[in-house]
């Protein structure tokens, strides 16, 4: 992440999905680890730990579908 934050300066990183539980298990190594790599003028980045819950997963797919169905702004997929 140190990687990402010294490449992008992003004021935020969002962990969601699978990789919650790791993140939670190692917040504290996972925040030194980003401190000992992140660039030594760059400003702290915040890690923000958001639980991905499964009505948003829901919500994303059925929108995917129904964009595939309506073809928005393109010509239709190949079946």
């Amino acid at each position: 992440m140190a990687t990402v934050a010294n490449t992008f300066d992003p004021e935020k990183i969002v962990i969601t999905g699978e990789g919650v539980a790791v993140a939670e298990l190692a917040r504290a190594e996972m925040d030194a680890a980003i401190t000992a790599n992140l660039h030594p003028t760059a400003a702290p980045v915040v890690v923000d730990i958001q639980p991905f819950e499964f009505t948003e997963w829901a919500r994303a797919a059925a929108v995917l579908a129904i964009r595939d169905r309506l073809q928005v702004g393109s010509s239709p997929a190949p079946r």
